[in-house]
């Protein structure tokens, strides 16, 4: 009869480690995921601004050389 329930103990111990694992793999993965996409987001917003202010150096060079003509 107790082999019975330590057998029981044993799988279910078993199963609940391993999906305790398969959760925290999963977790870390999508972790990893989350900041490779904030590292692209974030080299995006700098392409981005490093765009605007460029447009902002051409505009008041086009402005300068319009005011000089």
């Amino acid at each position: 009869m107790s082999s019975k329930k330590a057998k029981i103990a044993l799988v279910s111990s078993i199963l609940a480690v391993g999906g305790f694992i398969y959760f925290i793999h999963y977790d870390q993965k999508d972790a990893r995921k989350k900041m490779r996409q904030g590292v692209l987001n974030d080299i995006q917003r700098q392409k981005y601004k490093e765009s605007l202010k460029n447009n902002n150096n051409n505009d008041i060079d086009n402005n300068n050389t319009d005011k000089e003509n």
